[in-house]
């Protein structure tokens, strides 16, 4: 009981957003930490300190001081930069196949192990059970009978 209240309330702090950014400097860099660096591997604009993720941090700014909203500004980064620019995939469109295609061959793979167990437990469980004849040819290969051939 103490585990699932305990989990519980693990999932209800952690699904909390944490409030949004207030200052321009503080919602430049939350936009710029969605975006990679154009000329980095595996850093974000907001990480980096390239003249290109510099020159993006500064257009992200500036079109936020000028009351674009976030979506907008991340629009034209794409229209600009394309959509691999982005550090996380779209959900929408072709994009969502990125999400759903391995969560489809889990789901496959989960069946077929399903399917595959409950066959192989079946399988075992139809085959009839040793018989007399069976159990004496098995105890004298082991040399486990006596001279009349009994089992011991």
């Amino acid at each position: 009981m103490l585990v699932l209240v305990v989990t519980a309330v693990a999932l209800a702090l952690g699904s909390q957003r944490p409030p949004a950014p207030r200052t321009l400097e503080q919602r430049t860099l939350a936009l710029a930490s969605q975006v990679r660096c154009p000329v980095c591997v595996g850093e974000t604009a907001a990480e980096s300190g390239a003249s290109a993720a510099v020159a993006l941090r500064n257009e992200i700014r500036h079109g936020l001081a000028a009351g674009e909203k976030p979506a907008t500004v991340l629009a034209g980064i794409v229209a600009a930069y394309g959509p691999g620019i982005l550090e996380r995939p779209r959900t929408s469109g072709v994009d969502l196949l990125v999400w759903v295609i391995p969560a489809l061959v889990a789901l496959v793979a989960l069946a077929g192990l399903v399917v595959a167990f409950v066959w192989w437990n079946r399988r075992r469980s139809a085959s009839p059970p040793a018989s007399d004849d069976d159990r004496r040819l098995v105890a004298g290969l082991l040399g486990s009978t006596d001279p009349s051939g009994e089992l011991r």
